[in-house]
């Protein structure tokens, strides 16, 4: 019989993370109007404070190929970038196109991406180690 490696703490953050995501879904599910931005406003913090990471992003995809940085979520001390994260071209992210067009889950190492990526050095520029993108594709 295999051995169960996780321990006491990881089993009780993996509970503590599925209690997460049904709030913060259930929230969402109610959420109308203007209610609904603050509802996504909040799900960020929730999940990124969770997750200690410094940044969480809703980009929506544009027409032409761009994208805007809709909703932001940043950690105390870390300086907000939804400003200047508008009319983002869509090329920045060709590593993944495929992905990403598939509705696949993308998660990189930044440090492991191709030196020419142009998304490399915009994900540097903002201090952004790691990526974990989820996209939300409408039917």
């Amino acid at each position: 019989m295999p051995h169960d490696t996780r321990g006491p703490e990881s089993e009780d953050r993996l509970v503590r993370a599925h209690a997460l995501v049904l709030e913060v879904l259930d929230a969402l599910l109610v959420a109308e109007g203007d209610a609904l931005d603050a509802a996504i406003d909040s799900a960020l913090g929730r999940i990124g404070a969770f997750a200690d990471v410094d940044r969480a992003y809703v980009f929506l995809a544009r027409p032409d190929g761009r994208y805007d940085n809709t909703h932001e979520w940043v950690a105390p001390g870390v300086t907000p970038m939804i400003a200047e994260l508008q009319a983002i071209d869509g090329a920045l992210l060709d590593v993944w196109e495929a992905q990403i067009q598939r509705g696949e889950d993308v998660q990189a190492d930044v440090s492991r991406l191709p030196e020419s990526a142009p998304i490399r050095d915009h994900l540097e520029r903002q201090g952004i180690l790691s990526v974990a993108m989820v996209p939300m594709i409408e039917g």
